[in-house]
C-alpha cells in the first residue's frame, strides 16, 4: 500500500474547479455543518457513502421533482451511491482531501482547520483507489455512522486500503469540540499517545 510518496507540502482546503480533480481524487465539499465526501472517479462522477436522513433531505432539495436527469440520484438513497458531480457538490465548491502531507506544527494542532482535510499517510494509485470505490458501490461499506464510518472514512478507505475511524476531520472536530471538557491525559488515552 501507499505506492504514492508523500511530496512537498501542499495548499490545503483549496476550492478547485471542475478541470483540476483527477480520477481517483478524494474530494469533499461543505454541506454548512459539515463536509461530504467521496472518490472522483472520472467523466463528471463521484462514488460517495451517506445515510438515509442525507439522502433524503439532500435530494429532495436538489431534486424536488423526481431523480436527476444526468445520474438518476432520488430522494431515500442511502448507502455508497454513484452520482454526478453536480448531485455530490449540490451547488458547493469542490476540495480535495491531500495525502502525503509532511507533519508541520500548524498542521496537527487541534486547533488547527488544515488538520480536517488531509493527512500524513500516503495514498494508493488512482486505479487501485477507483477499483476499491466500485466495489465498495457494490458491496457496501457497512452501516452509516456519523462518528465511526462515515463519508469520510469511506474516502480514506478507497484512498488507503485501511480503515483508520480516527483519522477523520469529523471525528477531530467532535474531539476539538470535547477538549475543554476533558483533561489532557484522557485526551491523550482517548487518541491512543504514547506515554514514553
Amino acid at each position: 500500500m501507499g505506492n504514492v510518496p508523500a511530496g512537498p507540502s501542499k495548499p490545503i482546503n483549496v476550492v478547485l474547479s471542475r478541470s483540476e480533480i483527477l480520477p481517483g481524487d478524494h474530494i469533499y465539499t461543505s454541506r454548512g455543518a459539515y463536509d461530504h465526501h467521496g472518490i472522483y472517479i472520472g467523466e463528471n462522477r463521484v462514488i460517495h457513502f451517506q445515510n438515509s436522513v442525507e439522502g433524503t433531505s439532500f435530494a429532495s432539495s436538489t431534486h424536488p421533482f423526481g431523480p436527476c436527469s444526468v445520474c438518476g440520484y432520488h430522494s431515500g438513497m442511502s448507502g455508497v451511491v454513484l452520482t454526478c458531480l453536480d448531485c455530490f457538490l449540490h451547488a458547493g465548491n469542490i476540495c480535495r482531501y491531500e495525502y502525503g502531507v509532511k507533519p508541520g506544527l500548524s498542521t496537527f494542532l487541534p486547533a488547527s482547520p488544515e488538520r480536517k482535510w488531509c493527512t500524513a499517510v500516503s495514498c494508493d494509485p488512482p486505479e487501485i483507489v477507483i477499483r476499491r470505490a466500485r466495489d465498495l458501490l457494490k458491496d457496501g461499506f457497512g452501516t452509516y455512522n456519523l462518528l465511526w464510518n462515515n463519508c469520510e472514512h469511506f474516502a480514506i478507505f478507497c484512498k488507503t486500503g485501511q480503515y483508520m475511524p480516527l483519522q477523520g476531520g469529523q471525528v477531530n472536530w467532535t474531539l476539538d469540540m470535547l477538549q475543554p471538557f476533558i483533561s489532557f491525559p484522557a485526551a491523550v488515552f482517548v487518541l491512543g499517545g504514547n506515554r514514553n
